[in-house]
């Protein structure tokens, strides 16, 4: 069964975020996976991957359709450091994914680009940051009526 070029940039990007771990050299190691039904378990430094919305560009070279798909990685951080601050373990969670993701702009060759997208500190009841969601654009090109092949 083939799969979709944009699913194919998705295990991409996962991969990448599965990669943060101080045994590769990142401050963080994150446990990573994709979105499901029945929910995740906030779990210390569990890094959830969503797809967010796609939007064609007209720009599309001819015989092509090009994308911009929007990615969402939500991390939770749960514990500071010891004696540390969270609000510095979440500022290393967001770079250590930036840096990660952003080593490989083209996804393997299947992407034309990788942009940095907004990001979103979440915080506990207290106030206390607790979580960061980093988003990435990606964009990319199928063949014109075939959204299984590269373009």
């Amino acid at each position: 069964m083939a799969t979709p070029v944009i699913a194919q940039i998705g295990d991409n990007l996962l991969a990448a975020v599965r990669a943060v771990s101080a045994a590769n050299g990142y401050n963080q190691t994150l446990m990573a996976g994709y979105a499901t039904r029945s929910g995740q378990t906030p779990a210390d430094l569990t890094a959830v991957v969503y797809y967010g919305d796609a939007k064609t560009e007209k720009d599309a070279p001819v015989m092509s359709t090009q994308w911009v798909q929007e990615f969402a990685v939500l991390c939770y951080v749960l514990q500071g450091d010891s004696g540390g601050s969270a609000y510095l373990r979440v500022q290393q969670v967001r770079a250590d994914m930036e840096k990660a993701v952003l080593e490989d702009t083209s996804r393997g060759g299947l992407a034309v680009d990788t942009m940095p997208g907004e990001c979103e500190m979440l915080h506990d009841a207290r106030g206390v940051a607790s979580g960061i969601i980093v988003g990435f654009d990606v964009r990319y090109r199928t063949a014109f009526g075939n959204p299984y092949q590269p373009f």
